[in-house]
């Protein structure tokens, strides 16, 4: 049942959110084939796949017809969020800081705290 399911909302994920929606239009890509092969015996389908994909057939009669097969009218629903803009560039001047502390400064002797009641936090803890 989960199998399934999965195979299912894959399946419809593919279809809608990729190109392989384009793959259901193989049928009329056949259908295509047989009318131009109905015109010309000799149309090979890999002739007709080269006339169709290859070369401009935009001055072919039939060139509604050649925008419905697959891969030929790719018109992409994704969206692109990059920039549409170009990046523009920000001039900064840095200025110096302003003197805060005279040059006479004070340097405290160094004090040393040799308490016992501090050293005694560090103990394990009795039970």
């Amino acid at each position: 049942m989960k199998k399934g399911l999965a195979i299912f909302f894959l399946s419809i994920y593919l279809v809608s959110a990729t190109e392989i929606k384009e793959l259901l239009k193989i049928p009329f890509m056949l259908e295509h084939y047989q009318e131009h092969k109905a015109e010309d015996c000799k149309l090979s389908f890999t002739d007709f796949l080269s006339w169709h994909y290859l070369h401009n057939t935009s001055l072919a009669k039939d060139y509604s017809k050649d925008l419905q097969l697959p891969f030929k009218n790719v018109r992409s629903g994704h969206s692109f969020t990059g920039p549409l803009a170009p990046p523009t560039t920000i001039a900064c001047q840095v200025k110096p800081y302003p003197k805060v502390f005279s040059n006479n400064r004070f340097i405290a002797k160094e004090t040393v705290f040799n308490s016992l009641h501090i050293s005694g936090i560090f103990q394990p803890p009795r039970a």
